[in-house]
């Protein structure tokens, strides 16, 4: 009976040092992490360049912009004439290039545009969400609403002379009619 009771102390002794051992480990182990997390975003922001108004030789703004107007423009047209899938083709270029330009940390005349796009992605989200539904109802209402927010970004950057608006008529040499 008395060689029970010395084991049981022995295992509840050694499950309670495994406890604290465990505890201990995950305290280190989780300040471990945060202190590599932090490292990490450190990294990230020491190695992402700011893109200035200096460097618009290296960077160039407009031509990104352009590519989006070109994308936003074609997906409006697919979504007019319901081709869904060219739509969604289109709205993919645009979402990736939105992205690609909110991670590049451009600041023009004093302008975060970087952090300005990145107010447009949950309208191109959205969009997005209306092809792959073959929304015709929701799709022109967000089209409109991504052209609305584009005309106050370049409003808000001191440029009010660039407007969007929706194309007039199709673009020559492309079949958006399904």
């Amino acid at each position: 009976m008395q060689k029970n009771n010395f084991t049981i102390l022995v295992l509840a002794f050694t499950s309670f040092a495994l406890s604290i051992y465990t505890v201990y480990n995950s305290v280190v182990l989780n300040e471990k992490i945060e202190k590599l997390q932090k490292q990490c975003e450190t990294d990230r922001k020491i190695s992402q360049p700011i893109i200035t108004e200096n460097d618009d030789e290296e960077f160039p703004l407009g031509e990104y912009m352009g590519k989006l107007q070109y994308y936003a423009h074609k997906a409006g047209m697919a979504g007019k004439y319901q081709n869904w899938e060219l739509a969604e083709f289109y709205v993919h270029e645009l979402e990736e290039t939105v992205e690609f330009l909110t991670k590049q940390n451009i600041i023009d005349e004093g302008k975060e545009v970087s952090k300005l796009l990145s107010n447009i992605m949950p309208v191109v989200n959205l969009l997005d969400k209306n092809t792959k539904e073959k929304d015709a109802v929701e799709f022109p209402k967000t089209y409109q609403n991504l052209l609305r927010n584009c005309n106050n970004c370049h409003i808000s950057v001191d440029k009010p002379y660039i407007v969007v608006q929706e194309p007039q008529r199709d673009f020559d040499g492309q079949k958006f009619k399904k």
